[in-house]
């Protein structure tokens, strides 16, 4: 592993929170396995419980769903309707491609709910173990709960998955990204931080709009580094190869102010099938 003392911020002390997000109370809300096909549907559904303080109906929400075109029995919902059931249901969100994990921990840190789409036979390991082909697109909706930075050289990503009912998944932060990679790194976000209500908010400072630290970094700090994120993929490259998983991108050494970013690399995944080139089939 490279030497951390070529990274500006790896001698910033660790003193914040480890956890960046609430998965720990966001286990009070969870409504568990999804039913069939519709992990993005039960995945609203779970945040809409949040932000309302009440039980929500999932039928109404799937004939809902149905109605409108975003859901097809059989198929489930594709990721470009991503945060439409929110949407219509009085939670603004915010859908965007090509997010990094920086921008992963940045909507995090403003009290934001996330939905990601994911290849869950990357996610749950389906394909390393040969029980199915890895996807070039993703086939799976969860919630990101949180990111673990109790081991800051080895992060890892606390998801509430439909799929498995598990509230509280944790993923070594490489294993995640390589099965988020297959839907564009898709992210779907509330606009608004989730109500002071709630327990995991009753030392949120909704003045600021943010937690105070970002693993050790104060928020001003973190922020700072966008759109200047090389620096958080040197720090979530140097976790990728800290954990065993391979890396997503090799770290490097700065030049200039920053570091140079390093492409993705699109896993070797064979011939594709029709089976591949479908979304929203969870």
């Amino acid at each position: 592993m490279e030497d951390q003392t070529q990274n500006p911020l790896a001698d910033q002390p660790l003193k914040s929170d480890p956890y960046i997000g609430s998965p720990e109370v966001d286990m009070l809300s969870w409504p568990g396995v999804q039913i069939g096909d519709t992990c993005q549907i039960r995945a609203e559904e779970f945040i809409l419980q949040m932000f309302t303080g009440t039980d929500v109906d999932e039928d109404a929400l799937i004939q809902q769903a149905t109605d409108n075109g975003w859901y097809v029995p059989g198929e489930g919902t594709g990721v470009e309707y991503s945060g439409n059931l929110l949407e219509v249901n009085g939670i603004p969100t915010e859908t965007y491609e090509d997010a990094s994990t920086y921008d992963l921990a940045n909507e995090l840190a403003q009290g934001h709910k996330v939905i990601v789409g994911v290849d869950a036979d990357e996610l749950w390991e389906k394909a390393d173990k040969g029980e199915k082909p890895a996807h070039l697109t993703d086939n799976h909706a969860v919630v990101v709960s949180g990111i673990d930075t109790t081991d800051p050289e080895s992060p890892r990503v606390i998801v509430s998955d439909p799929g498995t009912g598990e509230v509280a998944a944790s993923y070594p932060m490489g294993q995640f990204v390589a099965a988020w990679q297959d839907s564009n790194f898709s992210i779907t976000a509330t606009e608004e931080p989730t109500p002071s209500s709630l327990p995991e908010m009753a030392n949120f400072d909704y003045d600021a709009g943010h937690i105070p630290e970002v693993m050790g970094l104060p928020y001003e700090d973190f922020a700072a580094l966008d759109p200047q994120s090389q620096e958080w993929y040197y720090l979530v490259a140097q976790a990728s190869v800290s954990d065993g998983s391979e890396p997503i991108m090799e770290p490097t050494e700065p030049t200039g102010s920053g570091y140079d970013e390093q492409p993705l690399t699109e896993p070797d995944l064979g011939e594709v099938t029709e089976e591949d080139t479908g979304n929203g089939d969870c």
